[in-house]
């Protein structure tokens, strides 16, 4: 469920054991590949951090399969309050699902496997650095979901979709969320991603504290802001 339950703040390390990976509250090892085995991998942020701080987990490590010729395909499940960054190309290709009010937030340049990544309704896919994002496989908005983009010096982070889908909700709508270091924003049109299935901009909204238009133009999803804005500072 979406509710959060806190316990004792503790710095959460990420390591492999038993070759999977988990969060622990301590331990390590030094390596920065991880494997995943065949089952779906979780990471509860809410086992982390208070409730006026949630925990920030990040994965800095690779996160690989096990062992693609026996079949096992790993996946990872983010739940609870708190936020991922994904800091690596991960390589695991059995997709990533995104749940309650969890943030996983994908670092320029990096990558979230290669397998769909689907956030639900609630939860947040951040692209917290100026810069191209690729998609390593396709993705699935459902409604009630938040794509969140981050503008600085009239550039803005880009997820590209390639060749690949973005599923859009049936009923319902995608929130969309700009945010920048900089109070002032230049009054421009900035493209936030593209992708194939990209074809409903009913399907998409700002969020309140985002003022400014949605269009869709040859396929993009493109922000337009308006003159003389403060764009909400993060």
């Amino acid at each position: 469920g979406g509710a959060c339950f806190y316990h004792t703040p503790t710095p959460p390390v990420l390591y492999a054991r038993d070759d999977t990976f988990e969060i622990k509250a301590t331990g390590g090892q030094s390596s920065t590949r991880y494997n995943i085995d065949n089952t779906t991998v979780t990471l509860n942020t809410t086992k982390y951090g208070t409730a006026s701080t949630p925990a920030t987990i990040t994965v800095s490590g690779i996160l690989q399969d096990r062992d693609t010729s026996k079949g096992w395909k790993g996946k990872l499940d983010v739940r609870g309050c708190g936020t991922v960054v994904v800091d690596s190309v991960s390589l695991y290709t059995n997709g990533t699902d995104v749940r309650d009010t969890a943030t996983l937030a994908i670092n320029a340049g990096k990558r979230a496997g290669t397998g769909t990544i689907t956030v639900y309704s609630g939860a947040t896919l951040a692209f917290p650095q100026v810069n191209r994002v690729s998609l390593g496989g396709d993705l699935t908005l459902n409604a009630g979901s938040t794509l969140a983009f981050k503008v600085a010096d009239n550039s803005c982070s880009v997820l590209a979709g390639n060749s690949k889908t973005i599923n859009l909700p049936t009923s319902g709508k995608v929130k969309v969320k700009l945010t920048s270091d900089s109070v002032a924003l230049a009054a421009k049109s900035y493209t936030l991603t593209s992708g194939a299935g990209l074809s409903d901009i009913s399907k998409f909204e700002l969020v309140s504290e985002t003022k400014g238009e949605l269009s869709l133009v040859g396929g993009e999803l493109v922000y337009t802001a308006p003159r003389y804005f403060s764009i909400t500072v993060r």
